[in-house]
């Protein structure tokens, strides 16, 4: 795999005037693109748990449990707070419904959050090893 150089033109207003200046980007070039799972979950133990299940699957390379985070949100019609826990899983966009699947298996909400993320840029020998090690939850699907 190898690293692409591209050229982006960001703009940015300044005191009512678009400003464009170019920045080199690095995108990586893979056929199978990873992506970025981001789910909500009641508490870190549910979180723990589907991260695990997801990456012993195989169907995810890694999991980020983050605890503490605080949702305000519409229920009902009415607004709500609850402390929840994100759960991140990195893995490639066919495992997305299996990764579903898993999650609504596992999960306490009715409703879960899940949500793809697409990686737009990132180091080649992460971005392989993140392919290498979902590659057998390729096999199954």
């Amino acid at each position: 795999m190898t690293l692409l150089r591209v050229w982006v033109k960001p703009y940015v207003e300044i005191g009512g005037i678009s400003v464009c200046w170019p920045r080199p980007i690095r995108r990586f070039a893979h056929p199978m693109p990873p992506i970025f799972i981001y789910i909500t979950c009641a508490d870190a133990e549910e979180a723990e748990k589907i991260g695990r299940a997801a990456v012993e699957a195989r169907v995810a390379a890694c999991a980020n449990v983050i605890p503490g985070m605080k949702s305000i949100y519409l229920w009902e019609d009415k607004a709500e707070m609850a402390e929840e826990t994100v759960l991140i899983l990195k893995t490639q966009q066919p495992l997305f419904d299996r990764v579903v699947g898993l999650v609504k298996e596992l999960h306490s909400y009715d409703m879960p959050c899940i949500v793809a993320l697409p990686l737009v840029a990132g180091t080649a020998e992460y971005l392989d090893w993140l392919a290498s090690a979902t590659d057998d939850g390729l096999q199954e699907a």
